[in-house]
C-alpha cells in the first residue's frame, strides 16, 4: 500500500489492486495493521515474476492462483520445508489409498502444499513453501532462489520463454516505465 495523505492508502501494483478488489467491496471497512514495507523492490519484482508466469503459462501444473503457483515454484526450487511420512510398513496395495487419502486431507487444509510419493523410500513427501522475503534471505540466497525459480518457469511453466522475456514482463507488471515490451504467448485455460 502507498499512503497518499489524508488517511488514504492505495495498492502499489496492479496485482495489489486486484487482490483488494477481490477481498472487499467499495466502501467496505477493513482492518489493516500498519507496518513498514516488508521488503524492497526485489520482493515486488519476485511477485511480478510469479504473476508473469501465471499470466503466460503454457505447460506444467495449472494452479488456481498466482499464490498457488508461487508455492509450487518455491517448493520445486527447494525453498521449502519437507516432511516425510513413512509408508514402507504398509502392504503395497494399501500404500496408494493411505497416501492419497492423507494427501487429499492435507491439501484441503493447506492448499498450497505440494505432495508426492518417493517410490524408493516408500514415503509420502509433503512440501510447504518457505516465506519469500528478500530482506530475510539476504542478497546471495535470494538471488540463488530467484535464478532457480526463473529456470523452473522457463522450462516447466512457460517453456520456450527466455529468462530475459520473463524479466521484461515482470518489470512491466511492476510499472517500470523504462520497459514497454509485452509477452504475447497464449496462456492455458484454468479450471
Amino acid at each position: 500500500m502507498r499512503y497518499e495523505g489524508n488517511g488514504r492508502f492505495v495498492g502499489v501494483a496492479r496485482v495489489d489492486r486486484e487482490i483488494a478488489d477481490d477481498m472487499a467491496e467499495p466502501g467496505q471497512v477493513v482492518l489493516m495493521r500498519l507496518a513498514k514495507k516488508r521488503s524492497n523492490r526485489q520482493n515486488a519484482y519476485f511477485h511480478a515474476l510469479i504473476q508473469a508466469a501465471f499470466d503466460n503459462q503454457t505447460a506444467g501444473p495449472l494452479p488456481p492462483s498466482p499464490a498457488h503457483l508461487k508455492a509450487w515454484l518455491l517448493c520445486d526450487a527447494g525453498h521449502c520445508e519437507e516432511y516425510r511420512v513413512p509408508l514402507a510398513s504398509l502392504k503395497p496395495e494399501h500404500v496408494r489409498n493411505v497416501a492419497g487419502t492423507l494427501a487429499s486431507a492435507l491439501k484441503r487444509n493447506c492448499d498450497t502444499m505440494v505432495t508426492s510419493y518417493d517410490t524408493r523410500a516408500h514415503e509420502l513427501v509433503l512440501r510447504v513453501a518457505r516465506s519469500w522475503s528478500f530482506r530475510a534471505l539476504g542478497p546471495e540466497l535470494a538471488a540463488e532462489i530467484l535464478d532457480k525459480v526463473i529456470g523452473v518457469i522457463c522450462t516447466q511453466v512457460c517453456p520456450g520463454m527466455s529468462p530475459e522475456d520473463l524479466r521484461r514482463h515482470a518489470k512491466n507488471l511492476t510499472g517500470d516505465p523504462s520497459n514497454t515490451a509485452h509477452i504475447g504467448q497464449p496462456a492455458l485455460a484454468r479450471p
